[in-house]
């Protein structure tokens, strides 16, 4: 059965060219899950106008945008006013105005029901700039079986790319500091493929997971990586951040403030096989039951 009346639903996210990262595969999770008749539109893959024609053809119920790519080629005013439903932004990422495009996404001004931000901090900005509520909603996980596979063990591990400039280079330079833990890079689109692949594995296998979003200053924001290392059974070494344990309690993940703790906590968990173990299942039976996305659907009916 479809939520509360809501039957036909688009999803419009970059989940057909990138269907493997745990998020994208717990989206299409939670839509198969919630009953709705869904299509997804992928704005990588389809030109502006051809998104909005396939929208506009569909004439869902509601049509989530997940991707900035919405507000950057006004995807939202093409379709506004020649469907029925509603339509709702859900801004995962995090970004100061003074490093996104900004200007060009404000012109959507008037076009959504409600925007949904992974950070509490911007909902003011946001809803002044777009004339309409916000709320919070962060990130989830696919829900699935933990997998540990000795081929993908870790001592502790870090999968993500480098980013040096401006704000980024806060996460660099602690992670340079930590220094005590194997850091994965994906150079090419295929080769990030097969980590999201072998993430599973790899997250649950070893010791433990470095979980460092690009900013932790933002009131309840983390990125991806925060759900998807409690979701798939990993036991993470997470930078705080402030309302993480609104998100996850201190008995699904390892908070430090600062390198040396992190140091610390790294080496505590990989001697400490029980309270490893403890520790990954935790997160994950915490994540099936708070951080799934049919339960995200679910809070965006109750918003709407």
């Amino acid at each position: 059965m479809a939520i509360k009346g809501i039957k036909k639903v688009i999803y419009v996210g970059e989940l057909i060219r990138t269907p493997d990262p745990p998020d994208h595969r717990g989206i299409i999770q939670g839509l198969e899950e919630s009953g709705f008749d869904y299509k997804i539109v992928d704005p990588i893959l389809n030109s502006v106008d051809i998104a909005a024609q396939m929208i506009i053809d569909f004439n869902p119920d509601l049509v989530i945008h997940g991707n900035t790519d919405s507000l950057g080629r006004h995807l939202g005013s093409r379709v506004k006013g020649k469907i029925t439903g509603k339509q709702v932004f859900w801004m995962l990422d995090y970004q100061p105005e003074t490093y996104c495009d900004w200007n060009n996404w404000i012109k959507e001004d008037g076009v959504y029901d409600l925007l949904l931000l992974s950070n509490k901090d911007q909902l003011k900005l946001w809803s002044d700039a777009f004339s309409c509520p916000t709320a919070y909603l962060p990130h989830g996980c696919v829900v699935q079986d933990m997998v540990r596979d000795e081929n993908h063990y870790h001592k502790s591990i870090f999968i993500g790319s480098r980013s040096f400039g401006g704000w980024y280079d806060a996460r660099e330079n602690l992670l340079t500091e930590i220094n005590d833990f194997e850091w994965v890079n994906a150079p090419d689109f295929e080769s990030r493929h097969q980590i999201w692949k072998d993430m599973p594995a790899i997250y649950h296998t070893s010791d433990s997971v470095i979980d460092i979003s690009h900013s932790w200053t933002a009131d309840g924001y983390a990125s991806g990586r925060y759900f998807y290392a409690a979701g798939l059974g990993g036991c993470s070494i997470t930078k705080r951040f402030p309302g993480c344990e609104e998100l996850y309690p201190g008995d699904c993940k390892a908070y430090f403030d600062t390198a040396e703790e992190a140091r610390n906590l790294i080496e505590y968990y990989h001697t400490h096989l029980e309270e490893r173990e403890a520790m990954k299942k935790k997160a994950w039976e915490h994540n099936k039951k708070y951080h799934n996305y049919k339960l995200r659907f679910q809070q965006i009916i109750k918003m709407l």
